[in-house]
């Protein structure tokens, strides 16, 4: 009588175990393929991919950044670049019923054109001020070989950004073609 118990018990671990195995690798694959959706950008200043995650007060617009930091006193300044820059040069493809969004700058070779603007933008630090919070309650921070792998939803004001881009003519005016 004990044998079948003890058969019975090792039949349910098993099927509980292939269970967890199976949502497990279910919740992987949606991961990788949301992942995969995403506006992947990498260069050797920025790896990050970035997604719509929503509007948020006041006109602000939330974008899920995933990027390796190697430290965690980078967090911050890796999700903020990565976020503005991809807004300004990347965009977001369409993904969980949010909309596309264009790249502010519509051509790809400004980047190279303007890069004592963008060099001191990014390294004085002038892309921090259109960060309008970090949703540290929802952030992910896995460890990884060589550092930490983060997603985080940021919230940036993405308004501010266009205006001060126009006013430094980077990118045309909406109004300019009326």
């Amino acid at each position: 009588m004990n044998t079948n118990c003890s058969t019975h018990c090792c039949t349910a671990r098993n099927i509980y175990a292939k269970g967890i195995f199976t949502l497990l690798y279910i919740s992987l694959t949606l991961l990788f393929v949301a992942s995969a959706t995403a506006a992947e950008y990498k260069s050797d200043k920025f790896q990050y991919s970035i997604a719509s995650a929503g509007v948020g007060a006041n006109g602000t617009f939330l974008y899920t950044i995933e990027c390796n930091i190697k430290k965690m006193s980078e967090l911050d300044e890796q999700l903020a670049c990565s976020a503005i820059h991809g807004i300004i040069f990347k965009g977001c493809e369409s993904l969980n019923r949010q909309p596309k969004q264009t790249p502010l700058v519509k051509d790809e070779s400004l980047d190279e054109i303007e890069t004592t603007f963008f060099d001191s933008f990014f390294e004085q630090g002038a892309h921090r001020q259109y960060i309008i919070s970090v949703a540290r309650n929802s952030m992910v921070i896995i460890k990884a070989k060589k550092g930490y792998h983060i997603k985080a939803v940021v919230c940036v004001d993405k308004r501010r950004l266009r205006q001060h881009l126009e006013e430094k003519n980077i990118i045309e005016r909406l109004t300019s073609s009326f």
